[in-house]
């Protein structure tokens, strides 16, 4: 699996994925805020690739604290497919079996 700095490119994808969390984010609205996520150094959305397949994601940003010095890192969206936490499970299921036989 790989990791990666989402593109453009993968707002289709994503908006998919954001259906799973109850979302109906646009392709045109996640392009737009991945094109301004680029020019930031406080926010980032990263995706997970697996066989050339975006099979999750995730939004990150930094906020700078009031109360103490630095910053605090906050998850805003997270988000795996069912099918693919299905799959992933149940072979991880086979793999054990297999070892305990």
């Amino acid at each position: 699996m790989e990791i990666k700095i989402a593109i453009e490119n993968d707002s289709k994808e994503i908006s998919k994925l954001m259906l799973e969390l109850g979302y109906n984010s646009s392709i045109k609205l996640l392009c737009e805020k991945i094109q301004e996520f680029e020019q930031s150094t406080t926010d980032q959305v990263f995706v997970a690739i697996k066989d050339n397949e975006i099979v999750g994601c995730v939004s990150c940003h930094l906020t700078l604290l009031f109360h103490k010095p630095g910053s605090a890192g906050r998850i805003t969206s997270l988000v795996v497919p069912f099918f693919f936490l299905f799959i992933t499970t149940a072979i991880r299921g086979r793999r054990t079996a297999g070892r305990n036989a």
